[in-house]
């Protein structure tokens, strides 16, 4: 077959086939800027015909071939089971990305502070000082290494809910995970520090510190923190900080924290992404929550069922690619101005951000292709809180301007924030352990909104919520399905799954390889 016949053929691709396969090719919109460290980036937005093995030839300390992975395939069970491979690829998420944190209404007074935990071990405090700064740094003592604060979690056998002491004449006393303080001091030893981590207390120290003791020598370890449109990012990289790339621009509004919700996922931290990144099972798991709100995430929808609700079937297909522009090697430009312009702002698989759709027959901005006749992202349609966000002026209306909208997590699928004009969503996924992810909610709405006469919490959460919630149900049987004898990898991807096809690609052919060489160099 001729090169001109092939092309000619593809351009004949059914429109269904063709929305349906490249609505998931989003994930390289949002990951081209985003995703990688600076040097990263270029590779992840073109695809590598490269499988590990045969790389290995070639490049030093890449994937051995033993899983029999090829490009286009699933990944094989040990890179989602192996405390191994969960250990390198904690490092190199500490070492190479941003994740962003909470929003700064949380600790709006000085003197408030929260703890953030990645991984196995860490922890920061995030904290603002008595100058209105907001600082990071790691909650473990200069001294021997104990806790400075205590997190709900691994609590000490004494402790009661919360980190309470479990009486009154009981002698240790401990910071919770949030709260405020004028000082963190250190349960074991009373180290003591202020605000920014410096040291500024020890016991004794002036009769038996060893010679040369400085105590400026012995702050808290600092973490890289940035605050950007009012959103706290984290790195825990050891050295330098890798480049922060969020795209920001237009409004940077002062926003209310309206709720949050935690749900622990019992999953491996690719799974989430995974998951999060394609719609094949939206109209199977998100029947009653995601897919009420937008109906494009449902890619199962036939013509009849778009019309019956009260939609047209080529608005529901083009919803998903008008303003965007397919160059031949199959990744994606976003469109310039507004939401999902620029490098990572916007849309993503299939939770979009900053879709342009038809209402009335007119083209407008929303947070997400809304199904004709709802105004709002909600399970029901109707609107989330009655006062519009800072920039917004009318709920249909264009995007007012790009936000700080992704951090900098993996393919921009781990964490970021998704704009609507009556409420915002941070979500974060936090690999904890080889079988434990975080999936943390965070809602914000105007800083006037008040809760009871301008928006209800329960209407408010309901659509994420249940989301995330249905997707932990999912994400937890995969990964108990992954031990069975019989999974194995290197299953093809259906055509609404081929954003995954670009993540596996990355991590079998760029991560993994990267986290060999770290570990070969340290050896």
């Amino acid at each position: 077959m001729s090169k001109d016949k092939t092309s000619k053929e593809d351009e004949v691709t059914t429109k269904n086939n063709l929305t349906r396969r490249d609505l998931a090719l989003t994930s390289l919109a949002m990951g081209a800027a985003a995703v990688l460290p600076a040097a990263g980036a270029a590779q992840a937005a073109s695809s590598s015909s490269t499988e590990p093995g045969a790389a290995s030839s070639t490049e030093a300390g890449a994937a051995p071939n033993r899983s029999g992975w090829k490009k286009g395939g699933t990944i094989p069970a040990e890179y989602y089971l192996d405390e191994k491979w969960y250990a390198r690829e904690e490092l190199y998420m500490k070492e190479n990305y941003w994740w962003v944190v909470d929003h700064e209404d949380r600790i709006s007074q000085p003197g408030d502070y929260f703890l953030f935990q990645f991984g196995r071990g860490d922890s920061i405090i995030i904290a603002r000082d008595d100058q209105g700064a907001i600082n990071a740094f790691h909650n473990v003592c200069r001294h021997r290494g104990s806790r400075v604060c205590l997190h709900d979690e691994k609590l000490p056998s004494e402790a009661g809910p919360g980190g309470k002491r479990p009486d009154a004449v009981f002698s240790v006393k401990q910071l919770g995970q949030e709260g405020n303080t004028s000082v963190f001091r250190c349960p074991y030893h009373a180290w003591t520090y202020d605000l920014t981590g410096k040291l500024v207390s020890v016991p004794g120290a002036a009769q038996f510190a060893p010679t040369g003791f400085n105590m400026a020598d012995h702050s808290l370890h600092p973490a890289h923190v940035r605050v950007v449109g009012g959103f706290i990012f984290v790195s825990l990289a050891s050295g330098a900080a890798p480049e922060f790339q969020v795209p920001v621009g237009g409004i940077e509004p002062k926003l209310k924290i309206a709720a949050r919700r935690s749900h622990p996922v019992k999953g491996n931290w690719k799974l989430v992404l995974e998951n999060f990144t394609e719609c094949y099972h939206c109209g199977i798991a998100h029947t009653n929550s995601y897919v009420r709100g937008d109906w494009i995430g449902d890619e199962t929808l036939t013509a009849a069922q778009v019309e019956a609700l009260g939609g047209n079937y080529d608005d529901y297909l083009a919803a998903a690619l008008r303003g965007y522009t397919w160059k031949p090697d199959k990744t994606q430009v976003a469109p310039s101005g507004g939401m999902g312009s620029g490098g990572g702002a916007g849309t993503r698989g299939r939770h979009q951000a900053g879709y342009a759709n038809r209402a009335g027959g007119t083209a407008v901005n929303y947070g997400a292709p809304l199904r004709p006749g709802q105004v709002a992202m909600t399970v029901d349609g109707k609107p989330a809180c009655a006062k519009l966000l800072p920039g917004y002026t009318e709920r249909l209306g264009p995007s007012p301007g790009r936000w700080a909208a992704e951090s900098g997590g993996l393919l921009s699928f781990m964490d970021g924030v998704i704009p609507s004009p009556d409420y915002a969503l941070i979500w974060r996924f936090i690999p904890r352990a080889v079988d434990k992810t975080d999936a943390d909610l965070i809602w914000l709405v105007h800083p006037d909104a008040e809760e009871g006469k301008d928006y209800d919490v329960e209407h408010l959460i309901a659509l994420w919520n249940n989301t995330v919630r249905e997707d932990r149900w999912v994400v937890e049987n995969n990964h108990v399905g992954l031990s069975n004898s019989r999974y194995s990898g290197g299953q093809p991807y259906m055509p609404s799954e081929i954003g995954l096809v670009n993540i596996t690609d990355f991590y079998m052919n760029k991560m993994v390889p990267a986290m060999l060489r770290a570990e070969s160099k340290k050896a």
